[in-house]
Protein backbone atom coordinates (compact mmCIF):
# COMPACT_ATOMS: atom_id res chain seq x y z
CA UNK A 1 0.00 0.00 0.00
CA UNK A 2 1.07 3.83 -0.54
CA UNK A 3 2.21 5.84 2.65
CA UNK A 4 1.65 9.05 2.53
CA UNK A 5 4.12 11.79 1.48
CA UNK A 6 2.81 15.23 0.71
CA UNK A 7 6.08 16.69 0.73
CA UNK A 8 6.82 19.18 -1.67
CA UNK A 9 7.94 18.76 -5.10
CA UNK A 10 9.49 22.14 -6.19
CA UNK A 11 13.19 23.46 -5.72
CA UNK A 12 13.82 24.82 -1.91
CA UNK A 13 12.84 28.95 -2.04
CA UNK A 14 15.72 31.05 0.18
CA UNK A 15 13.16 32.20 2.45
CA UNK A 16 11.26 34.73 0.50
CA UNK A 17 7.83 34.91 -0.06
CA UNK A 18 6.21 36.62 -2.74
CA UNK A 19 2.35 37.73 -3.15
CA UNK A 20 0.47 39.22 -6.27
CA UNK A 21 -2.91 39.72 -4.72
CA UNK A 22 -5.32 42.61 -3.24
CA UNK A 23 -5.14 44.86 -0.92
CA UNK A 24 -8.42 46.60 0.44
CA UNK A 25 -10.27 49.01 3.18
CA UNK A 26 -12.17 46.34 5.49
CA UNK A 27 -15.29 48.21 6.74
CA UNK A 28 -16.08 45.95 9.89
CA UNK A 29 -19.46 45.94 11.48
CA UNK A 30 -20.27 43.81 14.31
CA UNK A 31 -24.22 43.24 14.21
CA UNK A 32 -26.22 41.50 16.55
CA UNK A 33 -27.30 39.07 13.96
CA UNK A 34 -26.61 38.79 10.48
CA UNK A 35 -29.22 40.34 8.16
CA UNK A 36 -31.41 38.34 6.01
CA UNK A 37 -32.39 39.66 2.53
CA UNK A 38 -34.35 43.15 2.88
CA UNK A 39 -33.83 43.29 6.88
CA UNK A 40 -32.35 46.15 8.43
CA UNK A 41 -29.82 45.32 11.59
CA UNK A 42 -28.27 47.52 13.54
CA UNK A 43 -24.11 47.75 14.16
CA UNK A 44 -21.63 48.62 16.56
CA UNK A 45 -19.43 51.91 15.34
CA UNK A 46 -17.72 50.84 12.34
CA UNK A 47 -14.15 49.95 12.05
CA UNK A 48 -12.19 51.13 9.26
CA UNK A 49 -9.02 48.52 8.79
CA UNK A 50 -6.59 47.56 6.21
CA UNK A 51 -7.59 44.11 4.58
CA UNK A 52 -7.89 42.36 0.55
CA UNK A 53 -6.27 38.72 0.59
CA UNK A 54 -3.01 39.65 -0.69
CA UNK A 55 -2.32 42.33 2.09
CA UNK A 56 -3.62 39.90 4.79
CA UNK A 57 -1.78 37.02 3.56
CA UNK A 58 1.44 39.18 3.51
CA UNK A 59 1.00 41.00 6.46
CA UNK A 60 0.73 37.12 8.08
CA UNK A 61 3.64 35.62 6.04
CA UNK A 62 6.17 38.49 7.25
CA UNK A 63 4.49 37.90 10.90
CA UNK A 64 5.53 34.59 10.55
CA UNK A 65 9.31 35.65 9.99
CA UNK A 66 9.16 35.65 6.23
CA UNK A 67 11.06 38.34 3.93
CA UNK A 68 8.04 39.36 1.86
CA UNK A 69 7.46 41.60 -0.81
CA UNK A 70 3.70 42.46 -2.15
CA UNK A 71 3.11 43.11 -5.33
CA UNK A 72 -0.85 45.16 -5.45
CA UNK A 73 -2.65 47.89 -6.64
CA UNK A 74 -4.59 50.84 -4.88
CA UNK A 75 -6.18 53.97 -5.80
CA UNK A 76 -4.73 57.88 -5.39
CA UNK A 77 -7.16 58.18 -2.10
CA UNK A 78 -7.01 58.14 0.92
CA UNK A 79 -8.53 54.50 1.65
CA UNK A 80 -5.13 53.70 0.12
CA UNK A 81 -3.56 54.50 3.02
CA UNK A 82 -6.18 52.18 5.47
CA UNK A 83 -5.13 49.17 3.17
CA UNK A 84 -1.58 49.47 3.61
CA UNK A 85 -1.43 50.83 7.13
CA UNK A 86 1.03 48.29 9.14
CA UNK A 87 2.68 46.17 6.12
CA UNK A 88 5.78 47.90 6.18
CA UNK A 89 6.24 48.01 9.32
CA UNK A 90 5.27 44.12 9.75
CA UNK A 91 8.25 44.04 7.94
CA UNK A 92 6.50 43.98 4.14
CA UNK A 93 8.29 45.45 1.03
CA UNK A 94 5.77 47.07 -0.34
CA UNK A 95 7.77 48.99 -3.13
CA UNK A 96 6.21 47.25 -5.90
CA UNK A 97 2.51 48.35 -4.60
CA UNK A 98 1.37 50.55 -7.89
CA UNK A 99 -1.08 53.48 -8.08
CA UNK A 100 -4.23 53.31 -10.23
CA UNK A 101 -6.93 55.84 -11.09
CA UNK A 102 -9.66 53.51 -9.76
CA UNK A 103 -10.38 53.39 -5.94
CA UNK A 104 -8.98 51.28 -3.74
CA UNK A 105 -10.58 47.93 -3.13
CA UNK A 106 -13.50 48.24 -0.71
CA UNK A 107 -14.87 44.85 1.47
CA UNK A 108 -17.81 45.39 3.60
CA UNK A 109 -17.40 42.89 6.21
CA UNK A 110 -20.78 41.88 8.73
CA UNK A 111 -19.80 40.06 11.49
CA UNK A 112 -22.50 37.68 13.72
CA UNK A 113 -22.64 36.64 17.47
CA UNK A 114 -21.01 33.64 17.99
CA UNK A 115 -22.89 30.39 17.54
CA UNK A 116 -24.32 28.71 20.64
CA UNK A 117 -22.18 25.78 21.68
CA UNK A 118 -19.43 25.97 19.23
CA UNK A 119 -17.85 29.52 19.92
CA UNK A 120 -17.69 30.39 16.07
CA UNK A 121 -18.87 33.30 14.20
CA UNK A 122 -20.51 33.48 10.91
CA UNK A 123 -19.65 36.72 8.89
CA UNK A 124 -20.84 38.21 5.59
CA UNK A 125 -18.54 39.99 3.16
CA UNK A 126 -19.27 41.94 0.27
CA UNK A 127 -16.22 43.37 -2.34
CA UNK A 128 -15.57 45.90 -4.75
CA UNK A 129 -12.29 45.05 -6.37
CA UNK A 130 -11.63 49.02 -7.48
CA UNK A 131 -7.52 49.01 -8.28
CA UNK A 132 -7.21 45.08 -7.88
CA UNK A 133 -9.17 45.05 -11.00
CA UNK A 134 -5.91 47.08 -12.50
CA UNK A 135 -3.68 44.22 -11.36
CA UNK A 136 -1.08 43.12 -14.04
CA UNK A 137 1.97 40.42 -13.91
CA UNK A 138 3.84 42.92 -15.61
CA UNK A 139 4.53 44.65 -12.11
CA UNK A 140 6.40 41.49 -11.43
CA UNK A 141 10.12 41.76 -12.04
CA UNK A 142 11.27 38.25 -12.95
CA UNK A 143 14.23 39.04 -11.04
CA UNK A 144 11.26 38.45 -7.78
CA UNK A 145 10.19 35.20 -8.61
CA UNK A 146 13.97 33.53 -8.98
CA UNK A 147 13.83 30.76 -5.61
CA UNK A 148 10.47 32.74 -4.09
CA UNK A 149 7.36 31.38 -2.90
CA UNK A 150 5.09 33.07 -4.93
CA UNK A 151 1.39 33.33 -3.15
CA UNK A 152 -1.60 34.69 -5.16
CA UNK A 153 -5.55 34.56 -4.48
CA UNK A 154 -8.91 34.70 -6.75
CA UNK A 155 -9.11 38.69 -5.91
CA UNK A 156 -7.00 40.01 -9.23
CA UNK A 157 -8.22 39.39 -12.61
CA UNK A 158 -7.75 35.33 -13.47
CA UNK A 159 -5.77 35.96 -16.75
CA UNK A 160 -2.70 37.95 -14.92
CA UNK A 161 -2.62 34.83 -12.26
CA UNK A 162 -2.52 32.48 -14.98
CA UNK A 163 0.55 34.55 -16.82
CA UNK A 164 2.32 35.06 -13.84
CA UNK A 165 2.04 31.17 -12.69
CA UNK A 166 3.13 30.34 -16.41
CA UNK A 167 6.31 32.41 -15.53
CA UNK A 168 7.14 30.86 -12.24
CA UNK A 169 6.67 27.62 -13.10
CA UNK A 170 9.35 28.06 -15.73
CA UNK A 171 11.72 29.88 -13.55
CA UNK A 172 11.09 26.91 -11.15
CA UNK A 173 9.17 29.06 -8.32
CA UNK A 174 7.02 27.15 -5.88
CA UNK A 175 3.31 28.76 -6.44
CA UNK A 176 0.86 28.55 -3.35
CA UNK A 177 -2.44 29.66 -4.91
CA UNK A 178 -5.88 30.11 -2.31
CA UNK A 179 -8.61 29.49 -4.71
CA UNK A 180 -10.77 31.92 -2.78
CA UNK A 181 -13.53 33.33 -3.27
CA UNK A 182 -14.05 30.31 -5.21
CA UNK A 183 -14.27 30.57 -8.78
CA UNK A 184 -14.73 28.40 -12.11
CA UNK A 185 -12.72 25.04 -12.17
CA UNK A 186 -11.86 26.89 -16.32
CA UNK A 187 -10.74 30.17 -15.33
CA UNK A 188 -7.51 29.44 -14.22
CA UNK A 189 -4.92 26.89 -15.43
CA UNK A 190 -3.85 24.53 -12.89
CA UNK A 191 -0.73 22.94 -14.13
CA UNK A 192 1.62 25.48 -13.06
CA UNK A 193 0.22 25.03 -8.86
CA UNK A 194 2.87 23.21 -6.39
CA UNK A 195 0.39 24.01 -3.45
CA UNK A 196 -3.78 24.39 -4.15
CA UNK A 197 -5.33 26.14 -0.82
CA UNK A 198 -8.85 25.90 -0.93
CA UNK A 199 -11.84 25.72 1.92
CA UNK A 200 -14.26 22.45 1.62
CA UNK A 201 -16.76 24.69 -0.41
CA UNK A 202 -13.64 26.19 -3.43
CA UNK A 203 -12.84 22.75 -3.41
CA UNK A 204 -16.32 21.58 -4.72
CA UNK A 205 -15.74 23.98 -8.09
CA UNK A 206 -12.76 21.53 -9.18
CA UNK A 207 -13.95 18.05 -7.55
CA UNK A 208 -17.85 18.86 -8.24
CA UNK A 209 -18.79 18.29 -4.48
CA UNK A 210 -18.03 19.43 -1.32
CA UNK A 211 -16.56 17.90 1.77
CA UNK A 212 -18.08 17.23 4.74
CA UNK A 213 -15.14 18.68 7.50
CA UNK A 214 -16.46 15.79 10.28
CA UNK A 215 -16.46 12.99 8.08
CA UNK A 216 -14.87 9.80 8.82
CA UNK A 217 -11.31 9.72 7.66
CA UNK A 218 -11.65 6.74 5.02
CA UNK A 219 -14.30 9.45 3.81
CA UNK A 220 -12.40 12.04 3.53
CA UNK A 221 -9.89 9.91 1.90
CA UNK A 222 -11.87 9.00 -0.88
CA UNK A 223 -13.29 12.05 -1.29
CA UNK A 224 -9.86 13.80 -1.97
CA UNK A 225 -8.65 10.70 -4.28
CA UNK A 226 -11.76 11.03 -6.56
CA UNK A 227 -11.28 15.22 -6.30
CA UNK A 228 -8.08 14.98 -7.77
CA UNK A 229 -9.27 12.82 -10.05
CA UNK A 230 -11.89 14.82 -11.29
CA UNK A 231 -9.44 18.44 -11.40
CA UNK A 232 -6.96 16.37 -13.27
CA UNK A 233 -3.76 17.58 -10.86
CA UNK A 234 -0.58 15.23 -10.96
CA UNK A 235 0.56 13.15 -8.73
CA UNK A 236 3.47 15.62 -6.72
CA UNK A 237 0.69 18.51 -6.94
CA UNK A 238 -0.41 19.11 -2.93
CA UNK A 239 -4.42 19.88 -2.06
CA UNK A 240 -4.37 21.82 1.08
CA UNK A 241 -8.04 21.95 3.01
CA UNK A 242 -8.60 24.36 5.51
CA UNK A 243 -11.41 22.38 7.50
CA UNK A 244 -12.46 25.44 9.96
CA UNK A 245 -12.91 24.21 13.32
CA UNK A 246 -11.79 20.63 12.29
CA UNK A 247 -8.21 21.92 11.15
CA UNK A 248 -6.68 21.50 7.93
CA UNK A 249 -5.24 18.54 5.40
CA UNK A 250 -2.36 18.12 2.70
CA UNK A 251 -3.07 15.92 -0.03
CA UNK A 252 -1.02 14.18 -2.82
CA UNK A 253 -1.91 11.18 -4.85
CA UNK A 254 -0.27 9.16 -2.19
CA UNK A 255 -2.09 9.80 0.91
CA UNK A 256 -3.03 13.00 2.96
CA UNK A 257 -2.15 14.53 6.44
CA UNK A 258 -5.13 15.46 8.29
CA UNK A 259 -3.75 17.90 11.50
CA UNK A 260 -6.55 18.52 13.95
CA UNK A 261 -6.95 22.32 15.59
CA UNK A 262 -6.89 22.96 19.12
CA UNK A 263 -9.62 24.92 20.46
CA UNK A 264 -9.54 28.46 20.36
CA UNK A 265 -11.70 31.44 21.63
CA UNK A 266 -13.10 32.82 18.31
CA UNK A 267 -13.86 36.62 18.24
CA UNK A 268 -14.09 36.80 14.23
CA UNK A 269 -13.13 34.26 11.74
CA UNK A 270 -12.73 37.04 8.80
CA UNK A 271 -8.94 36.69 8.64
CA UNK A 272 -8.37 32.94 9.79
CA UNK A 273 -8.12 31.43 5.92
CA UNK A 274 -4.84 34.63 5.12
CA UNK A 275 -3.14 33.72 8.61
CA UNK A 276 -3.66 29.93 7.72
CA UNK A 277 -2.15 30.80 4.07
CA UNK A 278 0.80 33.57 5.17
CA UNK A 279 1.73 30.99 8.03
CA UNK A 280 1.93 27.81 5.58
CA UNK A 281 3.69 29.92 2.99
CA UNK A 282 6.04 31.41 5.22
CA UNK A 283 7.58 27.87 6.52
CA UNK A 284 7.86 26.38 3.41
CA UNK A 285 10.22 29.73 2.59
CA UNK A 286 12.31 28.14 5.00
CA UNK A 287 12.30 24.96 3.63
CA UNK A 288 10.01 23.68 6.09
CA UNK A 289 8.07 20.17 4.51
CA UNK A 290 4.46 20.28 3.85
CA UNK A 291 3.55 18.83 6.96
CA UNK A 292 5.45 21.15 9.30
CA UNK A 293 3.74 24.47 7.18
CA UNK A 294 0.28 22.49 7.96
CA UNK A 295 0.78 22.43 11.56
CA UNK A 296 1.97 26.21 11.20
CA UNK A 297 -0.63 27.18 9.43
CA UNK A 298 -3.61 25.58 11.50
CA UNK A 299 -1.81 27.26 14.21
CA UNK A 300 -2.03 30.57 12.98
CA UNK A 301 -5.62 30.43 11.74
CA UNK A 302 -6.73 29.88 15.08
CA UNK A 303 -5.00 32.17 17.07
CA UNK A 304 -5.83 35.10 14.34
CA UNK A 305 -9.62 34.34 15.83
CA UNK A 306 -9.05 36.33 18.62
CA UNK A 307 -9.84 39.74 17.80
CA UNK A 308 -11.86 41.78 15.31
CA UNK A 309 -10.65 42.50 12.24
CA UNK A 310 -8.88 40.42 9.46
CA UNK A 311 -5.41 41.27 10.86
CA UNK A 312 -5.61 42.29 14.83
CA UNK A 313 -4.75 39.35 16.43
CA UNK A 314 -2.29 37.77 13.44
CA UNK A 315 0.75 36.23 15.53
CA UNK A 316 3.88 35.85 15.28
CA UNK A 317 6.41 33.43 14.57
CA UNK A 318 7.05 32.77 18.21
CA UNK A 319 3.42 32.36 19.00
CA UNK A 320 2.61 30.46 16.04
CA UNK A 321 5.25 27.63 16.65
CA UNK A 322 3.92 27.36 20.65
CA UNK A 323 0.29 26.68 19.11
CA UNK A 324 2.20 24.14 16.62
CA UNK A 325 3.72 22.49 19.44
CA UNK A 326 0.50 22.08 21.67
CA UNK A 327 -1.34 20.81 18.67
CA UNK A 328 -3.38 17.37 18.82
CA UNK A 329 -1.01 14.40 16.96
CA UNK A 330 -1.24 15.12 13.32
CA UNK A 331 -3.10 11.43 11.48
CA UNK A 332 -1.55 10.05 8.12
CA UNK A 333 -4.16 8.33 6.03
CA UNK A 334 -2.59 6.58 3.06
CA UNK A 335 -5.04 6.90 -0.58
CA UNK A 336 -5.38 3.75 -2.33
CA UNK A 337 -5.20 4.22 -5.81
CA UNK A 338 -8.19 3.93 -8.30
CA UNK A 339 -8.61 1.09 -9.75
Amino acid sequence: MNTPSATPRAPRPDGRVLVFGSVNQDLVLACRHLPTAGETVAARDPLHLPGGKGGNQAFAAARAGARVSLIAAVGDDAAADIALSGLAAAGCDISGVIRTHRPTGLAIVAVGPRRAGDDRTDNQIIVSPGANDDLDDAAVADALLANAVLVTQNETPAASIGRLHARAAASGTVVVHNAAPARGADELPLAPITHLVVNETEWAAFAGATLDPDAPDATLAAAIRSGRSAAGLRPDQLVVMTLGAAGALVADAAGLIRQPSAPVPVVDSTGAGDAFVGAYAAALARGAEAARALAEGVSAGGLACAALGARAATPDAAAIRRAAAALPAARRIPLAPIS
